[in-house]
């Protein structure tokens, strides 16, 4: 649970040992994730500002679930940016396409993954900031 509207999570690709299925469970407050292509091992651009026209930032409404599989799981990190003050309006928020997209004090997200595999239905399971 984050607490502030002063939050990020930093490029990463989840574990192998997460499986090849992720679902990103937006439970308390919208998000805005940044998708970036990973090559050679190494991430594109940096953090904290719009890297390059190959980014990818995905709306996630409140209530609402992103999945990561194939080439979006393997290839492309994921992120929350660290957001930007929006004159007029008090914190840190998000933008997408021009768009502001305000944050709510606190954000509550639940993490699933899980192999196409896995024949008991059982999925690891983590909930978490971010």
């Amino acid at each position: 649970m984050i607490t502030t509207d002063y939050y990020r999570l930093d490029p990463h690709i989840d574990p192998k040992e997460d499986g090849n299925n992720v679902y990103i469970y937006s439970a308390t407050a919208p998000a805005v994730l940044t998708l970036q292509p990973q090559r050679a091992g190494k991430f594109f651009g940096y953090f904290g500002v719009k890297r390059t026209w190959w980014d990818i930032d995905v709306f996630v409404p409140e209530g609402h679930v992103l999945e990561l599989k194939g080439p979006s799981r393997w290839s492309w990190t994921h992120s929350i940016q660290q957001g930007v003050e929006v004159p007029g309006v008090e914190g840190l928020h998000d933008l997408i396409d021009g768009k502001v997209v305000l944050r709510k004090p606190e954000r509550w997200s639940v993490v699933v993954s899980f192999d196409a595999g896995y024949s008991d239905g059982v999925a690891k399971m983590q909930a978490g900031k971010g």
